[in-house]
């Protein structure tokens, strides 16, 4: 059985819950979207603090990163792929020497 609720009820429903907010809490589907939402905001923080290490320690290590890789980095969304950059950029001796699992060597070769 589907169950529906009325159009003139959502008011109702509003209502309810601006001057009870603490009962949504106490609804099973808004503690999972909530536990979900900070899961996310948590992962995504992480993601964005590894990439902002990466390109600290390039930047403070070499002269130039182009702009090509900068967004290659930026757009990988795997932490243990970029923690390993990191270690690599601390054995690197020059930016050649780093890993980064790009297509084509010669890609960023060109870009400022």
């Amino acid at each position: 059985m589907k169950y529906q609720i009325r159009e003139e009820t959502w008011p109702l429903i509003d209502q309810f819950f601006q001057e009870m907010p603490e009962s949504i809490e106490k609804l099973p589907t808004f503690q999972e979207a909530l536990a979900e939402t900070h899961k996310q905001s948590v992962q995504q923080g992480a993601l964005s603090n590894e990439h902002r290490l990466v390109l600290r320690q390039l930047r403070r290590k070499f002269s130039h990163i182009p702009t090509g890789l900068v967004q290659h980095i930026e757009a990988t969304s795997d932490i243990e792929r970029l923690d390993h950059w990191l270690d690599q950029i601390i054995l690197a001796n020059e930016l050649a020497d780093i890993d980064f699992n790009r297509p084509s060597q010669n890609q960023y070769s060109h870009e400022n």
